[in-house]
């Protein structure tokens, strides 16, 4: 099986390809069954089977990747876990879910016609928080900077209201050290996503950490140096663009709230 060599950094930009090379590696090494399995445990007359397991990497894949690589996905081939970041590290770039720079709506972040006002009110989108999270578990420290840098470089406003939120509910948890998963349930805003309560090892790693201590500070490092008070107030100015954006960021100050936690 061969591998492409490691690329020199990691970087969201939207509009991308996923790597046909890395999905056909991963294609590979994990056939696809021919159907579903079952449960298990059942009395009716009829087997309940798992089809959404046989869709594509949306939803609770994240969690259930999570959960069987909870300390890391080396040793299942070389350069698997460069292959992970490459397509499921990528999902939310896909060129379907972006068009000149702007997300289509109804596709990705919940934005218009989904079941939910355009932020939640007050919580980030579920597949923008799973992948950050997903990123953040995986990146090893040294790419993490270039990677952090690249999701504050996006200039989508709907995106940008996502990610402020995010880091409002989350900045807490990272600079206290996010050891356990768990404590996404606790956050507010709500940063968790469909079955984030599931996050978790399914082996005996309990005792490795959820996101390592080195990757995190090289991520809250960066946004710091980033993510200035200038910077983000034309963020907060450019929501005037949206009139839901720009309710949104008059009821809550979302802009307000993480400049009080990244510059105190």
């Amino acid at each position: 099986m061969t591998h492409l060599t490691r690329p020199p950094s990691f970087v969201w930009t939207p509009g991308v390809t996923l790597d046909e090379h890395a999905l056909q590696r991963m294609e590979q090494a994990f056939p696809m069954p021919q159907a579903p399995m079952g449960e298990a445990w059942f009395l009716s007359e009829t087997r309940r089977t798992f089809d959404d397991l046989m869709a594509h990497p949306r939803g609770q894949l994240p969690i259930k990747f999570m959960s069987v690589y909870w300390a890391g996905a080396a040793g299942v081939y070389p350069g698997f876990e460069d292959d992970v970041l490459r397509t499921l590290g990528q999902c939310l770039m896909r060129k379907e879910l972006w068009a000149e720079s702007e997300p289509v709506q109804r596709r990705v972040f919940g934005i218009r016609g989904t079941s939910r006002a355009l932020v939640y009110w007050g919580s980030t989108s579920g597949d923008l928080s799973a992948s950050l999270f997903f990123c953040l578990k995986y990146l090893e420290p040294e790419r993490v900077e270039p990677w952090a840098q690249s999701l504050l470089d996006i200039t989508a406003p709907a995106y940008r209201m996502r990610l402020l939120t995010w880091l409002w509910g989350a900045w807490p948890l990272l600079s206290a050290g996010l050891t356990n998963a768990q404590a996404l349930e606790q956050a507010r805003p709500r940063i968790g996503w469909d079955s984030s309560h599931c996050l978790g090892p399914a082996n005996d790693e309990a005792a490795h950490p959820f996101l390592s201590a080195a990757s995190t500070e090289r991520f809250l490092h960066t946004v710091r140096r980033e993510l200035t008070r200038d910077r983000a107030l034309s963020w907060s100015a450019s929501f005037d663009s949206d009139p839901e954006l720009a309710e949104v960021e008059a009821r809550l100050q979302v802009t307000a709230q993480v400049l009080n936690l990244v510059h105190p």
